[in-house]
């Protein structure tokens, strides 16, 4: 999370501040629209897998998962007590994510997020920066002052660990299950047949150049973005038509001098956006040959992209960022829009016999009601996807058989999320 703490600084430095709400009607009428994720968290990452789906997560201890294009965001449980620095999924119900540690804790989910498993991916401790999962079962995690590639074929179950050399690495993206591209401190690397046993290119070209994101766009034509670590921040982004044979600068606008580009994405031949500090973000229709500022509203860091068309796309970034577009990115505004929560009561706490958990839906829906221990086992599935009608509800339970110590419960909907802790105590 190198690239984060350098950019926290500058924030600080230049007395950096978002901008302020306007009027959801007036935000409608706008092309890009900022959804308060109802957390100051700053998101790392975000993965959309279709336009309504999509999972952010943060190195604070928050993920975030909707299913209605943002216009709900239910927050989930988190793995880890480190928090997550990455995420990446396949569909709207299988991720993987990392801590945001140096421990490498890798975890997987399968029930969109409701529950998660621990993988082992053999990262030797060190902390996974990106991950890239082209398929359900081919995965690939990059990260670690050794350079590390962890990659797997059977959907994390197993994983194998490859250093490939000095250098920090920070990014990794993956066109198909066999050709890749890795970038970081003045390294990049290019995979084919699913590597790395086959690695073909090993470019140190960029020996002064930080690279926080890559895109392998096709075979023969590759993007790289950063920051000239030499030159107190002047923005880079590099592309090769040849295979990397040979690398032309693009030339910037010059707001872009000074930022420090962290992301690059691309939907198809000719459109791709760049996301970087100071709430920069910069879109070409041209496959790169130019790059032209959109305005995003905000001067937060902007920290990672995804589209899933040219046109619907969302982009993260520091307090909380959230950003959303329908229309290739034209205009950035901001509207008010809630992370959405239950209250939930648990009593009586501790508990000997029995508990009841009680809370109140606004709208009927389906509820999904889990304990589990302090671990993340689940011990019990109290409710499983039951359609309860609005109005209160209390759910009694008994405890009588559990061992006594402290339990969670996660209780969620298709638009709610609530989680907790309760005692259990047995004289």
């Amino acid at each position: 999370m190198k690239h984060i703490v350098i950019l926290a600084f500058l924030a600080f430095f230049a007395g950096i501040s978002l901008a302020q709400d306007t009027t959801q009607q007036a935000l409608n009428a706008q092309g890009w629209i900022q959804q308060n994720s109802g957390t100051t968290n700053g998101f790392g990452s975000v993965k959309f897998t279709s336009a309504d789906t999509g999972w952010v997560a943060s190195g604070g201890g928050v993920i975030l998962r909707t299913v209605d294009g943002g216009q709900h965001w239910v927050q989930l449980p988190v793995p880890d007590p480190l928090g997550v620095s990455c995420i990446d999924a396949v569909d709207g119900k299988t991720a993987w994510c990392s801590d945001d540690g140096s421990h490498g804790n890798m975890f997987f989910t399968n029930d969109g997020g409701q529950s998660w498993i621990q993988q082992i991916p053999n990262s030797g401790g060190s902390g996974i920066e990106s991950l890239a999962f082209p398929t359900r079962n081919t995965g690939f995690g990059v990260g670690g002052t050794l350079g590390f590639l962890i990659k797997t074929t059977n959907g994390g179950q197993s994983w194998t660990n490859y250093t490939l050399g000095p250098g920090y690495l920070y990014t990794v993206n993956f066109l198909d299950s066999l050709n890749g591209l890795i970038a970081g401190d003045g390294i990049m690397y290019r995979i084919i047949n699913g590597g790395p046993g086959r690695i073909v290119q090993k470019d140190t070209t960029f020996s002064i150049v930080d690279l926080y994101g890559c895109w392998l766009a096709s075979p023969s034509r590759e993007f790289a973005v950063g920051v000239e670590a030499a030159s107190n921040g002047v923005a880079v982004i590099v592309r090769s038509t040849d295979g990397g044979n040979s690398w032309a600068r693009a030339t910037l606008p010059d707001k872009f001098k000074l930022t420090i580009l962290q992301a690059i994405t691309f939907t198809d031949s000719l459109h791709g956006t760049v996301v970087g500090s100071n709430g920069g973000i910069l879109h070409t229709t041209d496959g790169g040959d130019t790059w032209n500022q959109q305005e995003s509203g905000v001067k937060a860091d902007l920290n990672s992209v995804s589209f899933v068309d040219s046109l619907t796309g969302t982009i993260v970034g520091a307090g909380g960022v959230i950003l959303r577009t329908a229309n290739g990115g034209d205009s950035w505004v901001q509207p008010n829009s809630n992370l959405d929560s239950l209250s939930v009561q648990m009593y009586p706490d501790p508990a000997n016999q029995n508990i009841n958990i009680s809370y109140i839906l606004p709208v009927p829906q389906t509820v999904t009601l889990s304990i589990l221990s302090l671990s993340g086992q689940q011990v019990s599935l109290v409710l499983n996807s039951v359609f309860e009608t609005d109005g209160q509800h209390t759910i009694p339970i008994t405890i009588s058989s559990f061992a006594s110590g402290t339990y969670i419960y996660q209780l969620q909907t298709e638009k709610y999320f609530s989680t907790g802790q309760f005692i259990i105590y047995h004289s």
